[in-house]
């Protein structure tokens, strides 16, 4: 089983083998990269394969977490030295989850300690790996403060921890998790200026593949945004969202109408592509705000 997985996992990750160190104390990694480091690491690879046969075994032999390998792992994060044990328990958080969910629970702040934000980054970056955002965890990251932690370290945090939180936090707002009022933490995210251009970015691309249940969700951000930077060259970005909507309401023609004077050069062709679909129906708007 060991050796299978690791052969998989080289040849999906493409992982340089002859680079695999031995684990290392947290404390001592002076890389951001936790799930590369995780993958190659010795620790990493018994943990690996130490989770993938407690899967095999809950799922085929008995619904119960291996009595041995639950102890192994609440010894590691006991001891709060290796940075593959966190991170590879923050990757795999859902699977734990279902092998026991009360042992999560009740070591949630020991794998997300909000006192230690080096252990901390790499638990996390472990969760954010995954492309999806469970609910769940959602509301454990919000209830206990771990979101609310990241973005008060804003600056001092890596690029992609920054950009993980800032999608969870967006998602957050677009499942109704979040609402824009005050001490809230998608507010405190929109009052940070150099985030507002990536907020725009995630829901453009989101757009591709967008829930009917967060158009509206857009159309509120949109107006709050516009409120809170009237006269910012973010009013003209906000444009690109026109990508979301098949209608162009009077709302939406206000909002192109004060946005159209500051979309950068380099958007004008996405505004002209977004506004061509309303000559049929909206005509006269999409003429004025072109």
């Amino acid at each position: 089983v060991f050796f299978f997985k690791q052969k998989k996992a080289y040849e999906i990750k493409e992982c340089d083998w002859s680079s695999d160190v031995c684990s290392s104390d947290l404390y001592s990694i002076g890389n951001d990269d936790y799930v590369t480091f995780a993958l190659n690491s010795t620790e990493g690879k018994i943990i690996d394969a130490m989770l993938n046969y407690s899967l095999r075994f809950y799922r085929v032999v008995d619904k119960k977490w291996d009595k041995e390998i639950k102890e192994y792992f609440t010894k590691k994060i006991t001891e709060k030295k290796y940075l593959e044990v966190f991170t590879i328990i923050g990757q795999y958080l859902p699977q734990f989850y279902t092998l026991d969910k009360t042992w999560i629970e009740s070591n949630f702040d020991s794998i997300f300690p909000r006192d230690n934000l080096d252990i901390l980054k790499a638990s996390s970056s472990g969760l954010f790996f995954n492309p999806t955002v469970y609910s769940d965890f959602y509301n454990m990251f919000k209830e206990k403060g771990q979101y609310k932690l990241f973005l008060d370290s804003w600056e001092q945090n890596g690029s992609q921890i920054n950009e993980s939180v800032l999608r969870h936090l967006c998602l957050g707002y677009a499942e109704k998790w979040e609402e824009i009022e005050d001490a809230t933490l998608i507010k405190e995210l929109l009052g940070k200026p150099e985030a507002l251009e990536e907020i725009v970015r995630f829901f453009w691309i989101a757009s591709k593949n967008i829930k009917p249940d967060y158009i509206i969700r857009i159309k509120e951000l949109w107006q709050y945004i516009y409120d809170d930077n009237k006269e910012s060259q973010i009013t003209g970005k906000l444009m690109q969202w026109l990508r979301v909507f098949d209608e162009l309401d009077d709302d939406l023609f206000k909002l192109c109408i004060e946005g159209a004077k500051f979309v950068d050069t380099h958007d004008v062709h996405y505004v002209i592509e977004y506004l061509v679909k309303y000559i049929d129906s909206d005509v006269e708007k999409a003429g004025d705000i072109l």
